[in-house]
């Protein structure tokens, strides 16, 4: 399957496309040859959360504005203890 398909495509085979983007894959959903939307997996196995959240703290490479402040520091309440932060700081080795 073309990781871009049309918008009018996508309805009427949005089961298929659901188990191609399941398997780990996106799609770019376009209308007038436009892209209006990507579509991506849902992670919510919390290994991978975990990494991603590692790798924003670990490769900022940009000033985070108020709101991605807020966004981190809320994302950082799901480490319950010092052990498991360690745990999953020796994850990024």
């Amino acid at each position: 399957m073309n990781n871009f398909v049309s918008i009018t495509d996508f309805r009427n085979n949005i089961f298929d496309y659901s188990d191609f983007i399941a398997k780990n894959n996106e799609i770019f959903v376009e209308r007038n040859n436009k892209t209006v939307f990507k579509v991506v997996p849902v992670y919510d196995d919390n290994l991978i959360k975990a990494k991603k959240l590692y790798e924003l703290f670990t490769n900022r490479k940009r000033i985070l504005t108020t709101k991605e402040d807020k966004k981190l520091i809320k994302a950082t309440k799901m480490f319950r203890n010092k052990k498991e932060i360690d745990y999953f700081t020796s994850l990024g080795d």
